[in-house]
């Protein structure tokens, strides 16, 4: 009986244009980003997040002292789905580093990129990291 009744009021709801509530998928957010950058002297890293191939937002942070980290955060993009950084050190002979990184939507990130030089070495100042975790 109980079965009978529940198909009738389908029917009754399709005949009439009675449209049940389907509650709406859920959305990925977006995610906040820890950043650290050391280097020991003038260091910069900058990033861009992508999705497909499209570009959806970038920006960079910039650090000027060796004896601690400078320390940020940004926004990863709900629909990112990878991100590229470039990690480059000030002075006559900077140096530079890049890496990309793919994840899926909404999925919480940890990235590093480094630039290591060897001590008494000629680019010795080139010595830099940076990270990037949600």
């Amino acid at each position: 009986m109980k079965t009978t009744i529940a198909r009738l009021s389908l029917i009754a709801a399709a005949l009439f244009g009675v449209v049940a509530a389907v509650p709406a998928p859920a959305m990925a957010t977006d995610l906040t980003v820890n950043l650290t950058l050391g280097c020991g002297t003038g260091c910069t890293a900058s990033w861009s997040w992508s999705q497909g191939g499209t570009q959806l937002g970038s920006g960079s942070i910039s650090g000027f002292n060796g004896i601690t980290d400078t320390r940020g955060t940004t926004v990863q993009p709900a629909t990112a789905d990878a991100v590229f950084i470039i990690l480059r050190t000030g002075g006559a002979k900077g140096c530079s580093a890049s890496q990309g990184d793919s994840f899926s939507p909404g999925s919480p990130i940890n990235v590093s990129v480094k630039i290591n030089s060897q001590a008494n070495a000629y680019h010795d100042g080139c010595h830099a990291s940076f990270s990037m975790k949600s």
